[in-house]
Order: structure tokens, then C-alpha cells, then sequence
């Protein structure tokens, strides 16, 4: 079998996060970054931290009641917590769901979801800045302050919208919160009442330039434009579906709105209509000078000429020899 150089180094990282991965009364536990779920998604993944505003320096503690410990770097847009496969930090505890809770960032703020429960907080508004899930208590150390409110010049363009449709009635949300949520749960902004649809299914993430998509329920549970993710960066006009249901939601931007991908475009146009302009007038400037010296040209011209004129209009002495 043939191993390109991602597939090795892919392997590599693999076996390496399952060695480094702490022992909790014999039991390994495992956590992986969903960067290396995908072949071909580093980039993303990297535009994903940066949309997400993930600041650097921010570790994850747990403490069992049996006294372990695990501190992990929480510098992924995401953390999914429990005991399934899905899970990035995968706790051997029977007491965790699948998926107990997720640890999300949004434009700097880390939000705590408890799937378990339908729960969504800020993780500045939990008391003594820690929780409990099962037999372990979770912190969150070196957390920032909350990001500085951003100057009305700076303020975000409208809001763009989901519209989805359930059972054959169509309707419109606009994505008001930074953590917007689709399930069966009440608190679920698009709820959606199917067979297999989990409380929370999936969030959708309000960054200051995208719209992103997490998959909070089983794998493959979540496909964007018929392709099944753990995470995607929504366009205008991705189809969501959710397990094979026939509700499905498609992502509107207000036509005064564009996503950042869009308005790089626009800044790249009027770049280069800037740089034709330049060469316009550079290129006028020079026929402008090639007209001036052509005048120049003509009245030296008209200068030569009278010049003939009164030359000939001079008489000329003959000297004739004897």
C-alpha cells in the first residue's frame, strides 16, 4: 500500500496523541484535534482558529475524584467532551453521555454548551469560573479578559440568515447570538421535530466574517451540500441536512452583507481598476507631453519659416572682378 507524506504524518500524529494520551485508572484517554480527521482541511482549520479569534496560552484542567489530573492546551476552536468516538477529549466514564459538553470560541469568548442538558453559558458567567460533569471538574486557566466592544465604525454588517424548511412550512432566522442552535431541544433557535434529531444537533457559529458549522451529535450526522463534517465554513447557499431527514436549511447573507471571502473579491477588483486608472493617467500624462513638445515643435517650425522669409528679402551684393 502506498502512504503519501500527509497519510505517514497523519499516522505519526495518530499514534503519537494516543501515546501522550494520560492513563485515568488504566484506561487511556484519548484527545485528538478533528484537524487530522480530514485528508485535505489544514488550511481551514487554520481559518477557522482565526475566525474564531482562539487566544494562545489558554489550557483545559481536569480533576478527577480520584485525584487525576489532566491539563490539555485549549487552543482549538472546539472541545468536544464524553465517552464517544466523535468526542475530542473521550473520558472512559459510564456516567458522560456520547457527547456530555462542548467548549466553544466565538470572536474571542468561550462558551460552555452542555449537550447533555440543552445548556448554553458564557464561561465568565459560571460560578467560581468552573464545572462538573460526571466525576470530573473542569477549569479553564489563563483565560483572557472579554474582548473590547468594537467601535460603532468597526460594527458588524447584517446579520445573515437560515432559512429551513420542516415538513413543508418555510421559514426565516436570523443568526441575532453568536451560538445558534439546531435540534429538537426547545432552546434550539431552528428546531426541528424528526426522528433521530438529537436535542442539540448542531451549532452554527456567528464569527465577525463567516458562519461556521459544528456537528454535535454522532458522526456523519451533519452533511453540508450532501458531504458529511464534523465542522465547515458555510457559503451562501450551503444546504444543511441533518441525519436524512427531509428538513433541510439554506444559509442566506443580506444583499448589503457580503462574507469576507466576497468582499476580498471586491478589494481585488478595485485594485486592479486602481492600478488601470494609474496607468490611464500615466499614459495621458505622456501624450499630454508628446502634444506640448509637438507645439513646441510647430511654432519652432513657424519660427524657421519666417525666419527664410526675411532672409530672401534681403538684397545680395555682387562683387564682380575686373
Amino acid at each position: 500500500m502506498h502512504l503519501t507524506r500527509s497519510d505517514r504524518r497523519r499516522r505519526w500524529l495518530l499514534r503519537w496523541r494516543r501515546l501522550a494520551a494520560p492513563a485515568v485508572n488504566g484506561h487511556p484517554t484519548a484527545f485528538r484535534s478533528p484537524s487530522i480527521r480530514a485528508s485535505n482541511v489544514a488550511a481551514l482549520w487554520n481559518q477557522f482558529r482565526r475566525d474564531c479569534r482562539v487566544p494562545d496560552g489558554v489550557r483545559l484542567s481536569l480533576d478527577g475524584s480520584d485525584g487525576c489530573r489532566i491539563e490539555l492546551p485549549l487552543s482549538d476552536p472546539y472541545v468536544l467532551i464524553g465517552r464517544g468516538s466523535q468526542c475530542t477529549l473521550r473520558l472512559d466514564d459510564p456516567q458522560l453521555a456520547e457527547v456530555q459538553a462542548a467548549l466553544i470560541w466565538v470572536d474571542g469568548r468561550l462558551f460552555l454548551v452542555n449537550v447533555e442538558t440543552s445548556e448554553c453559558r458564557p464561561w465568565e458567567a459560571l460560578s467560581e469560573q468552573r464545572w462538573s460533569c460526571g466525576r470530573w471538574t473542569v477549569t479553564v486557566e489563563g483565560l483572557p479578559g472579554p474582548p473590547a466592544k468594537r467601535p460603532a465604525a468597526a460594527a458588524m454588517p447584517p446579520l445573515p440568515a437560515v432559512e429551513w424548511n420542516n415538513a413543508g412550512s418555510v421559514r426565516q432566522t436570523g443568526l441575532t447570538d453568536p451560538l445558534t442552535f439546531i435540534g429538537s431541544s426547545v432552546v434550539c433557535a431552528v428546531r426541528l421535530l424528526q426522528a433521530g434529531l438529537a436535542p442539540l444537533h448542531a451549532a452554527l457559529l456567528r464569527c465577525e466574517s463567516a458562519v461556521w458549522l459544528i456537528n454535535l451529535a454522532a458522526a456523519g450526522a451533519t452533511q453540508v451540500n450532501g458531504r458529511a463534517c464534523d465542522f465547515a465554513r458555510l457559503d451562501p447557499g450551503d444546504v444543511i441536512q441533518c441525519v436524512r431527514m427531509t428538513a433541510q436549511l439554506t444559509v442566506q447573507w443580506p444583499e448589503a452583507a457580503e462574507p469576507a471571502a466576497a468582499l476580498g473579491t471586491q478589494r481585488v477588483r478595485i485594485a486592479d481598476l486602481e492600478a488601470r486608472l494609474a496607468a490611464l493617467r500615466q499614459r495621458l500624462a505622456s501624450e499630454e507631453a508628446i502634444e506640448a513638445i509637438q507645439r513646441q515643435l510647430d511654432v519652432l517650425e513657424q519660427f524657421a519659416a519666417q525666419c527664410e522669409q526675411l532672409l530672401d528679402a534681403v538684397p545680395v551684393e555682387t562683387t564682380v572682378e575686373a
